[in-house]
């Protein structure tokens, strides 16, 4: 399954048609467990032993967070974790001129918080990047992103 189509499958299993997207309702639904731990030289590791996931992060913001749990699910569904074997995610995982699996995910978590439907109508109401930012509580970067990418701004 392309990443197009399994954003649109989660989101129809399991997005309540509110803004901003629980993506802690989507892990949980999903069975991964998320804990946050001390480590200077990793943004997360997923984990998986055949049973279930498991998604350890640092705690950074509210907004990052929700980002890197998005596009750690990414990973999850399209196949890249294998078992037994941690799957680390460093900072420059999040560039969008990373490689082929980190910009499939980035895709994936842009899509997965800030979904289609959702984008259009709103930004026919609010056009501050900065606002929708806040509503979708994601990074403008990611707002500017979506945008070009729906095709309401070049």
């Amino acid at each position: 399954m392309n990443v197009f189509s399994l954003v649109r499958s989660l989101l129809i299993k399991y997005w309540d048609l509110k803004i901003p997207v629980d993506v802690d309702y989507i892990l949980s639904a999903l069975d991964v467990d998320v804990e946050y731990i001390d480590n200077d030289n990793v943004t997360a590791v997923i984990y998986y032993d055949s049973s279930k996931y498991q998604l350890k992060l640092t705690y950074e913001s509210t907004v990052s967070d929700r980002y890197r749990k998005a596009h750690a699910l990414g990973h999850i569904l399209l196949k890249h974790v294998k078992q037994d074997s941690p799957y680390i995610i460093r900072k420059e995982s999040y560039k969008l001129n990373s490689d082929n699996e980190n910009y499939l995910a980035n895709i994936f978590a842009m899509r997965v918080l800030v979904p289609l439907p959702a984008i259009k109508e709103y930004a026919k109401h609010i056009s501050d990047i900065d606002k929708l930012a806040e509503t979708f509580k994601v990074n403008r970067n990611v707002i500017r992103l979506r945008l070009k990418d729906a095709g309401i701004i070049r």
